[in-house]
């Protein structure tokens, strides 16, 4: 990994282009309605006018669905505006894949996250978590005074965005990153660290275990918006993360 990164705010056209041309290992898009069920069988559809959403399809290709624990886990799927995301009640709303789409402990990784920050009342909200609840596991989070990196025994962050607020929020790291060696992306660029605690730790937790929302247990609810989250199982370049990141922002009715 390069130690100096340029802002990925480039005037990239989403038009025509596709995140499966780069082969996520998980793709959750609130735009595609046919994908939300009320019950964990897929029976029932979920309506984006409030429906209760108990099962999530990974569209990616690779059936890495997400399912919420029990009946009383389940998000809103909502409309407005013509956006579509999930809101959860940012309290035991969460879903869970087992899986670790095949990462090693110390992997590279890119997410990315399309969602509403919320109110953020609590200092770790986590969108996203790979591994069990332990430490050295793998995290993206927001919440009231950071944007972070968490591994449950060491962090990194950033500055918080702001409450309330739209944002694509990207993860980056590459094969053998400490902590401190990670990034984050707002809106394709670049954050500056602001603080680290174990910062020459690295991730060893290998749990085969996928949380949204939530850990992987449901701990720190994430109680912003989600309206698109994608998995990929490497580091993407720089160009790859910029048209992601366009591709991201539509979903919110943003050019980025």
């Amino acid at each position: 990994m390069t130690s100096l990164r340029l802002g990925l705010g480039l005037s990239l056209s989403a038009r025509g282009f596709s995140p499966l041309s780069y082969s996520p290992s998980m793709l959750i898009d609130a735009r595609n309605t046919s994908k939300f069920f009320q019950d964990a069988s897929d029976t029932t559809a979920a309506e984006p006018t409030g429906d209760l959403v108990r099962r999530a399809l990974d569209v990616s290709g690779n059936s890495n669905h997400l399912t919420a624990p029990a009946d009383t886990n389940r998000a809103a799927y909502q409309s407005g505006s013509g956006l579509l995301w999930l809101d959860p009640d940012g309290t035991n709303d969460y879903y869970t894949a087992a899986t670790r789409f095949g990462l090693a402990a110390n992997p590279g990784l890119t997410v990315v996250a399309a969602l509403n920050t919320g109110a953020q009342a609590n200092m770790v909200e986590r969108v996203w978590h790979i591994g069990t609840t332990g430490g050295g596991s793998i995290c993206g989070a927001v919440g009231s005074g950071t944007l972070s990196w968490r591994h449950n025994n060491g962090n990194k962050i950033v500055a918080k965005v702001a409450d309330n607020t739209d944002a694509v929020i990207a993860w980056r790291r590459a094969i053998g990153d400490t902590y401190e060696d990670q990034e984050i992306f707002v809106d394709g660029v670049l954050q500056a660290q602001t603080g680290v605690v174990n910062g020459t730790g690295v991730p060893t937790d290998t749990g085969a275990n996928f949380g949204m929302f939530a850990d992987t247990a449901g701990g720190d609810p994430f109680a912003g918006l989600i309206y698109t989250l994608l998995v990929f199982p490497f580091e993407l370049t720089d160009q790859q993360l910029a048209q992601v990141v366009t591709w991201a922002g539509a979903a919110q009715g943003r050019s980025i």
